[in-house]
This record gives structure tokens, C-alpha cells and sequence, in this order.
């Protein structure tokens, strides 16, 4: 007795081995998404918290595809402003893109911000241009969300 070839076909495209379940759990504000790998073990994790996300160190801040974050200036907490393209050879070295491939707006609408100057701040307020009404972004909670990410296995970069 065989299988229908449409069946294999099904059992192969949705099977647990192709599809990992994620696991989503909320972390002081943060959303963490945790997928294993069955068959390797891997975890991979996505930290997120509206448009903030972690990623190998740093987090990213989407303004929105079409804004350009080139000459973006942001303040961590009551901080002091910091340009974010002073931030690219750390960010570079972290192994983060500073650019995409779209040759109207490099940038991407990211705001990318090494997560060591970030520590335990409420907020970071970003202008993504001079005289352009600055957005705030609430980033509280990270250094929880970051221990909650370590304890399920994905390496935090931090």
C-alpha cells in the first residue's frame, strides 16, 4: 500500500520538520518569538516591541521604508542627541547592514542603535531628519526581555 503522491507532498511542505512551532511569549513589554529546530536543535529568536526590534547587539528602529534615517539624531532617555551614522562602525562590527539595496533610500527607514548605550532607559526619541517632529519610542523592560531571550537559548550579542 502506498501514499498518495499529494499526500506526501502536503506531509513534506507542512510537516514538524519544515515548520517549527514558535512559541511567543511577552517579556516587560517585549514580544518574544522562539522557533526550534526539530531536527538540529537550533533556537532563533525575534525580540520585539512595536517597530523596536533586537538584533545582534543593536536595535533597530523602523521609521518606515520610504523615510530616510541618513542623517537621523536620537537622545536615550533625557541623553544627549547622537547622530546614528556616528554609531556605523560599531554597528558594522556587530554584523549589521548599514544600508539595503534600494538606491532611493539606502538607509531602509532604520534607525540602528547599539543596545550596550541603551541599558535600562524608558524611552528614545528619534528625529529622523533636522526640523522633523521627532517620534518617541518606549524601549523599557530591554534588559529583562534580553535575560528572557539568553534563557531560551539564542545568544543575545549583548
Amino acid at each position: 500500500m502506498s501514499l498518495p503522491v499529494s499526500l506526501i507532498v502536503l506531509l513534506a511542505l507542512f510537516g514538524p520538520m519544515h515548520s517549527p512551532a514558535a512559541r511567543r511569549v511577552s517579556v516587560a513589554g517585549w514580544t518574544l518569538t522562539t522557533r526550534t529546530d526539530a531536527f538540529g536543535g537550533e533556537v532563533r529568536c525575534d525580540l520585539r516591541r512595536g517597530r523596536v526590534s533586537f538584533a545582534r547587539g543593536a536595535l533597530l528602529i523602523s521609521l518606515g521604508r520610504k523615510v530616510s534615517t541618513f542623517d537621523a539624531v536620537y537622545r536615550i532617555g533625557g541623553g544627549p542627541p547622537r547622530r546614528s551614522r556616528d554609531d556605523a562602525m560599531e554597528i558594522a562590527a556587530l554584523g549589521i547592514a548599514l544600508h539595503n539595496d534600494n538606491l532611493d533610500n539606502p538607509s531602509g527607514g532604520l534607525v540602528r542603535i547599539p543596545a550596550q548605550l541603551v541599558g535600562d532607559a524608558y524611552r528614545i526619541t528619534v528625529e529622523a531628519r533636522p526640523f522633523v517632529r521627532p517620534l518617541a519610542f518606549t524601549v523599557a523592560g530591554l534588559p529583562a526581555a534580553l535575560q528572557a531571550e539568553h534563557a531560551a537559548g539564542c545568544d543575545t550579542g549583548v
